[in-house]
């Protein structure tokens, strides 16, 4: 399945005029440590398969569905004799353009398994969307790249609003324990029990105005929080602080605007919301595992563009 490997780097190649690469795949053979551009879904349809994702291991039954985000090192096991799987690539910069969805992809690295027993509802909306999509692979129409895109938005949707639905879980849990350890004023709690929901607030307002000098004391104050408990409400409801989702929405700016063949590497930095070409620079790298220069360079070409590429020193 791996077509071109350098190092632990695979590029994927995909077809003519298209963003997206099917694999229906049922060869007896695992793929070694490697990394890729490219978002990957994985949904076994016979026997089990087994992963392991910067070294933790993932284990797939026949249904589950699993999302690995673009970068991430990680190994497929040899899978079982008559096996099969689907396994969908996509360059992931075709979703950036809805903010919606660009709101939940920061929780979905390094990888977000979908079970029909953790999402019950949005696991079958998915697989029918996966179901689809392999159908419309095969079809032979003139629209059937763009019903595939469809699709795939519609099945990042689903993924999102179960995203959501267990962030707000958590949030509503996090807040519990707050209230437990009376680690709240009463003001704060009866806060914390009604604009629970602004957290969710925020991340839409971050999204959208990502580009603009906003601040965690700013949002703090629009919640009616503290700065020190909306920021531990906003670690404990998201997994990652607010400085590191602000981050991972400027860089999916970037992303965008370095496409651009005409827009320095300043415009991009200024654009995406960063006052410095330094800070740009570093941020992007430690998010990109590579330079918005190497970036740009390697992703002006259209043919084996993937988004993100390995540093010159690995």
């Amino acid at each position: 399945m791996i077509e071109q490997l350098d190092g632990v780097k695979e590029t994927v190649r995909y077809p003519e005029y298209s963003r997206v690469r099917f694999y229906h795949n049922v060869e007896k053979e695992g793929y070694p440590l490697h990394w890729h551009a490219a978002t990957e879904i994985i949904m076994p349809l016979r026997k089990d398969y087994s992963l392991n994702i910067q070294n933790k291991d993932v284990y797939l039954s026949p249904g589950d569905i699993l999302w690995i985000a673009p970068g991430i090192l990680h190994t497929i096991d040899e899978p079982e004799p008559d096996g099969e799987r689907l396994i969908i690539l996509f360059d992931p910069t075709i979703m950036n353009q809805f903010k919606e969805l660009s709101t939940v992809f920061p929780f979905l690295s390094p990888s977000y398994l979908v079970t029909k027993e953790s999402f019950p509802e949005s696991h079958v909306k998915m697989q029918e969307c996966l179901t689809q999509m392999l159908q419309l692979e095969y079809a032979d129409s003139p629209l059937k790249n763009v019903l595939i895109y469809a699709e795939l938005i519609r099945l990042a949707s689903h993924l999102g609003n179960a995203v959501m639905e267990r962030l707000n879980i958590a949030g509503r849990d996090a807040a519990i324990k707050l209230r437990e350890k009376e680690e709240l004023s009463s003001e704060e709690e009866t806060a914390a029990q009604q604009h629970l929901s602004t957290i969710y607030e925020s991340l839409e307002f971050i999204r959208e105005h990502s580009r603009e000098d906003i601040t965690l004391d700013q949002l703090a104050d629009e919640a009616s929080f503290s700065k020190f408990y909306y920021s531990r409400l906003f670690k404990s409801f998201t997994g990652m602080s607010f400085i590191d989702y602000l981050n991972s929405c400027r860089i999916s700016d970037a992303e965008m605007l370095l496409s651009d063949p005409e827009a320095s590497i300043t415009e991009v930095a200024m654009k995406a919301g960063f006052n410095s070409i330094s800070t740009f620079n570093r941020v992007f790298k430690k998010y990109k595992n590579c330079t918005p220069s190497e970036f740009k360079q390697i992703g002006s070409s259209t043919k084996n563009y993937s988004g993100i590429f390995e540093s010159k020193k690995e």
